[in-house]
């Protein structure tokens, strides 16, 4: 008997799902307008329970006045551990969602709650481009005594859009720490937001310019992130850790701050994602920092894979697509060769990382011995396309070749991709256009400026012996 099956029949003149049956561990979801999901958990005394997401929750666009919700209601045992750490909410574009947590602890209950937000889909040029959202999280003693009360509420006005009042930022956060288990790492969480704040601010302070770009007030350049600590409940034992980053791979910066609860779990359900986080640390560093701060990083990610106990599909990605961030396409081959299991988004992390550095030829050969190809696929692919035509334009000073390109990219999806608006500064710089380089750098990539375009913007104007302006 099949696992699942699915049958479609026009109905009124619109095709409709008429019958949907799955069997675990498959599960087809049919989404319906202003889904509402209602969750109910009870950790005994003593026990110890992870809640986690394989993605993001996704709403998608509403229709009308409908909203999407979701409620969750926990009540946790004596000396009972709750980690609740799912990825992030994103709104698509018109969306609603409301969001309600409540928790009810005993005095010496345990709880890990992460609570976060992305502004949308940025492929598809949304930031912050939904209608309404607002997440609350309530924490209660036994007695229903408030011990943490908290909301957020995003909601589109006529006279400022969510955009503007985020500015560039893409992500934000709130991390809950309380119980006397969790004394030790919230200590650690403390210093380690302490210090990490120092950096960004010394960076930020060290970036000043003298143009109008919009991070930039009086001279100081807003850190690209931003996270502050504080203690609440009865003597100081709880603590909240809240987050705004411009990018949302940065956030996963926080699940490193939980790697401490490795003791508690077994393997911490957060290593893949601070193996993710230590490789990320390592490739969007600024130019102010020193080379070795990054190889450090690199080979810290890397002596947390040999130590892992466990490694299963994400984590030999993490690496592979870590390495590849970093130029290391050699090593990231290696790693991808050895690896004892492949799935697709192993395949495409590779295939991107050649095309990153400009290995077409060997982003084109992995691609043709790749099983089974989705959209990110043969997106990249597309991509390597243009960068691999852009890069003709520059050889040959084929400015009026590179415009016409130019304008078919603007048309297209791949307008706002850091590697192709690379291309695109490096094709108009090499023909001798700096005015529209500079124009590139400057509209194209605000929102999420990385190495990649940082670098180029600077190749620019060193090659034209603009060393000032570099």
């Amino acid at each position: 008997m099949a696992t699942g099956k699915v049958v479609v029949e026009k109905i009124r003149g619109r095709s409709t799902a008429t019958s949907c049956f799955s069997k675990y561990p498959l599960k087809f979801i049919l989404p319906t307008k202003g889904d509402s999901i209602s969750c109910e958990f009870t950790i005994g005394d003593g026990c110890t329970a992870v809640l986690t997401t394989q993605s993001s929750t996704k709403v998608y666009k509403a229709i009308g006045s409908k909203c999407s919700e979701q409620t969750l209601e926990a009540r946790i045992g004596s000396e009972s551990l709750l980690v609740v750490i799912p990825d992030p909410v994103t709104c698509f574009s018109t969306a609603r969602y409301y969001q309600k947590q409540e928790f009810r602890l005993v005095s010496d209950s345990n709880l890990v709650l992460v609570d976060w937000i992305t502004s949308g889909r940025h492929a598809n040029g949304e930031k912050w481009d939904f209608e309404f959202y607002k997440s609350i999280n309530n924490v209660y003693l036994e007695d229903d005594r408030p011990l943490f009360l908290d909301a957020v509420l995003l909601e589109k006005r006529n006279i400022q859009s969510i955009a503007e009042r985020m500015q560039d930022y893409h992500a934000i956060a709130m991390v809950i720490l309380f119980g006397p288990k969790l004394r030790e790492l919230q200590k650690q969480v403390q210093e380690n937001v302490k210090n990490m704040m120092s950096e960004q601010l010394q960076i930020s302070y060290g970036s000043r310019r003298q143009n109008s770009d919009s991070r930039a007030r009086n001279g100081f350049m807003k850190p690209e992130f931003i996270a502050s600590c504080s203690t609440f409940g009865p003597e100081g034992k709880g603590v909240v850790i809240r987050i705004a980053s411009d990018s949302t791979e940065s956030v996963y910066n926080l699940r490193q701050q939980l790697s401490g609860l490795e003791p508690l779990l077994g393997q911490s359900p957060m290593l893949d994602f601070f193996l993710s986080f230590l490789f990320l640390y390592s490739s969007t560093k600024t130019s102010t920092s020193p080379s070795n701060i990054i190889l450090f990083r690199i080979e810290e990610a890397m002596s947390l894979f040999e130590r892992m106990p466990v490694r299963d599909v994400k984590s030999w990605t993490a690496v592979v697509d870590g390495l590849a961030k970093n130029g290391k396409v050699d090593e990231a081959r290696r790693v991808f060769d050895c690896m004892p299991e492949r799935n697709i988004v192993s395949w495409n992390a590779m295939i991107t990382g050649f095309t990153r550095n400009g290995e077409i030829n060997r982003a084109c050969v992995l691609f043709e011995r790749m099983p089974e190809k989705n959209v990110i696929s043969w997106t990249t692919m597309i991509t390597g396309t243009y960068v691999s035509v852009l890069s003709a334009c520059s050889d040959m000073a084929g400015l009026m070749e590179g415009q016409q390109i130019h304008q078919l990219i603007s048309k297209s999806v791949h307008q706002k991709n850091e590697i192709v608006t690379s291309a695109l500064i490096n094709m108009y710089s090499k023909c001798g256009d700096l005015v529209a380089a500079r124009k590139i750098f400057d509209s194209g990539m605000v929102s999420q400026r990385d190495l990649i375009s940082w670098n180029s913007m600077i190749a620019v104007y060193a090659h034209h012996g603009r060393e000032r302006s570099s």
